[in-house]
């Protein structure tokens, strides 16, 4: 059930959300050591590094955040000293990323349809949680993927209500559109202006532009099972 990959480093951190594992491989591919075995309820999602010495990962199904710390004077991450952080029950953290200054934490929660935010080093003491959409339709809402423009804005994918959400710094949901798909999983950003969305289930990657207070779709290019975007 291998879901996310991330790099920190000299290592690469592969999630796998069906056995609650994560794993971590070398520079070169040639090692592959099980860093972390979760519990059987365990879907671990994503992994992301905070800097070259700490890396983040949530646990979807126990609710909580695995923060994974290098070993003073330790060369490699294989034997990662690690604590769990727990969050709100039924909460599901599905993704963490962190603004580029990393005085902002940000986790998008997939179960309760919200996002937690959290400022300074030891962001999780202290989280303000707030809703993924205000449409509130008579299906259910699961938020997938989140991203950062270069203003810092956050703009979130809805799964269900198939909508893209924009959350401002100061937490308030600013502004929410069509998706113009079905099941928007991923969002990635390229250059100031341009946002794509991979849609699941119309098998579609969706171009916008953001005019700085407004989503406007342009095209549609078609991809089956469209799940994830990588600028290279």
């Amino acid at each position: 059930g291998l879901c996310h990959l991330s790099v920190m480093g000299e290592y690469l951190f592969a999630s796998c959300y069906s056995s609650g594992e994560l794993f971590i491989l070398n520079a070169d591919l040639s090692k592959v050591t099980r860093c972390y075995k979760g519990s059987k309820k365990s879907h671990i999602h994503w992994s992301v590094p905070w800097n070259s010495e700490i890396l983040y990962a949530t646990d979807l199904g126990e609710n909580q955040i695995l923060k994974f710390q290098k070993k003073s004077g330790a060369l490699d991450f294989c034997q990662p000293s690690f604590e769990k952080i727990s969050l709100k029950s039924n909460s599901g953290p599905r993704q963490i990323l962190f603004s580029e200054n990393n005085d902002l934490a940000i986790i998008i929660n997939e179960l309760d349809s919200s996002v937690s935010f959290g400022v300074g080093l030891n962001w999780y003491n202290n989280l303000c949680n707030v809703n993924a959409t205000e449409k509130h339709m008579a299906v259910e809402n699961y938020p997938g993927g989140g991203c950062l423009n270069a203003e810092g804005q956050l703009f979130l994918s809805n799964r269900g209500e198939n909508t893209i959400a924009l959350i401002e710094k100061d937490h308030k949901l600013a502004g929410e559109w069509d998706c113009h798909g079905n099941w928007p999983r991923y969002l990635l950003f390229s250059e100031p202006d341009m946002l794509f969305a991979a849609c699941e289930k119309s098998n579609t990657i969706n171009k916008f532009w953001w005019s700085g207070n407004e989503l406007k779709f342009e095209e549609s290019f078609t991809l089956y099972g469209a799940s994830c975007i990588i600028e290279l």
